[in-house]
């Protein structure tokens, strides 16, 4: 738990003075059994690569920009986004419900 807390704390303040955003057009999609993907900058998780891909883009273009990971490409901040979400993912996984709903993901696993 303590990784999962570290994982979506050290990208938190990259959001101060930030716009809100209009919600995603994409749907989240949960499958069970499969780990879930999680977005580092939000509550958004889907099972689908693509989906969560198109969500950064779409909705976290200037948060990737930010993070600290040295000069690189869109893409390449993508990817690394989403091996972090897979990190989260693979944290979530391990908790039971309640710990995820404290954490603020209460989305039930089986959509």
């Amino acid at each position: 738990m303590r990784g999962f807390a570290g994982i979506s704390l050290r990208y938190q303040n990259l959001r101060t003075g930030i716009r809100s955003k209009p919600e995603s057009r994409i749907k989240s999609v949960m499958i069970e059994g499969v780990i879930p993907l999680v977005c580092i900058f939000c509550k958004f998780m889907t099972c689908i690569q693509f989906d969560l891909e198109l969500h950064l883009y779409e909705s976290h273009k200037m948060e990737l920009v930010r993070l600290p990971i040295g000069k690189g490409s869109l893409n390449f901040r993508i990817e690394y986004a989403m091996n972090e979400g897979r990190r989260v993912g693979d944290a979530l996984r391990l908790l039971d419900q309640n710990s995820k709903q404290k954490l603020g993901f209460d989305h039930n696993d089986s959509h």
